[in-house]
């Protein structure tokens, strides 16, 4: 069936819209791999007519992995659009965190394998575009505000004023995939 929609998508190069979670866990994020695509990714799929970013990844996560998640418990991370599988998909991350890890089941039809990573070696996997740029661009993200942590530590140790230690936001915009935090 996956098979059909990739012809289809090579004549017709539709744009599509999707909704995925990156599902936090002290430090791990939640890769799946579905049977029908090489790549790993995170839980979710194509929005349905009149359909909601959100009510999609909701939606998904139940369908994919038989657990719901509360509209409240997800945070906008990313949105942007990629070239991918003969298609331009405009793709919504959410980001959940847990901190106990949810009681997922997989079916081993659509989803065939659900691991828990750290970010680097979830990177070191063929992974879907839009996950792999959110990973790269958080990861970064994480990295530069890790490195202010650092200068603004130093110089509060200098003061002896550990309260002026502060994280960057994840927010900003840009990637080559045309995403935005």
């Amino acid at each position: 069936m996956f098979a059909a929609a990739r012809a289809w998508w090579f004549v017709r190069r539709p744009r599509t819209h999707g909704s995925v979670v990156a599902i936090w866990q002290h430090g791990r994020v939640l890769i799946v791999q579905s049977s029908y695509r090489r790549q790993f990714g995170f839980p979710g799929g194509f929005q349905k007519r009149g359909e909601t970013a959100l009510e999609t990844a909701r939606r998904e996560i139940f369908e994919e992995l038989r657990f719901t998640i509360s509209p409240a418990a997800l945070t906008l991370a990313w949105e942007g659009s990629t070239a991918f599988e003969h298609r331009r998909d405009t793709t919504t991350i959410w980001e959940a965190t847990f901190d106990v890890p949810p009681a997922i089941r997989v079916d081993g039809r659509e989803i065939v394998a659900a691991l828990w990573k750290t970010p680097d070696e979830a990177r070191a996997l063929p992974l879907t575009p839009p996950v792999a740029a959110y990973l790269e661009r958080r990861s970064s993200r994480l990295l530069d505000a890790s490195a202010a942590d650092a200068i603004v530590g130093n110089r509060s140790e200098s003061r002896g004023d550990e309260d002026n230690v502060r994280s960057a936001p994840l927010t900003g915009t840009g990637c080559e995939t045309e995403g935005q935090w």
